[in-house]
Parts: C-alpha cells; structure tokens; sequence
C-alpha cells in the first residue's frame, strides 16, 4: 500500500482511424490522502491487476465535469509524497474515468485492469 497525496491528473485517450493519441489534461483534487491497493487475479491469459477505486475529490472547474460526466477512456497520473509519478492505465489499455457531483464534492470513479502492477 502506497499513501499518494491529493493531485491526480486525468488525460483522455482518444482512439480514431488514424490511431491511438492523449489529448488535453484535467487537474482535480482530493480533499484527503487515499490509497490504491492493485488486486491481482490469475487466469487462463496470465496475471492482470485490478486497480478499480472511488474517492471523494474536491469540485473540479465546469469543464472538467462536463467532459467526464461520461465513462471515458484515459491515463490516470497518480503522484505520491516523494514526486513519484504513477501511471494508472496507458495508450493501448486506458483506464476508464467518470466524475458524478455531489453537494459540496465529486466523486471519481477509476476503472482499470492492467497487466502490470503500476506500483511496482
């Protein structure tokens, strides 16, 4: 278990006929440190690791909340107390990422099975 401090940046993967690409980057905030604990799980096609996790985030600006209203497909950057940066999903398996608003916060859904552990 890694405690990782408040910034979290969010960078949209965008797949078209032309190719796989990142575009724009949305800043949000926790309110609190959290921890993102990878399960593992062994099957037929070899190790996967599942890094689903909720957190309670600070309101984000408008257009952050417009964009992520919806499941999208992005690069999850994770940074802990050392500068450390941790890469949740990449360019060929994005993480998915969904913002709903509460009252006075929002919370961020991350959905993403990796291959490998992003903090080993």
């Amino acid at each position: 278990m890694r405690e990782l401090i408040q910034h979290i940046q969010l960078v949209p993967v965008i797949t078209t006929s032309t190719g796989t690409f990142k575009e724009g980057l949305f800043d949000v905030m926790s309110d609190q440190p959290f921890s993102i604990d990878p399960v593992p799980s062994v099957d037929d096609g070899g190790t996967s690791w599942n890094c689903d996790k909720s957190l309670t985030i600070d309101q984000p600006d408008s257009s952050t909340v417009r964009y992520f209203r919806y499941e999208r497909s992005c690069i999850v950057r994770i940074f802990d107390n050392s500068g450390s940066v941790y890469e949740i999903g990449d360019i060929m398996t994005p993480a998915r990422a969904v913002i709903s608003q509460n009252l006075n916060t929002a919370t961020l859904q991350i959905k993403a099975e990796m291959v490998r552990n992003p903090f080993a």
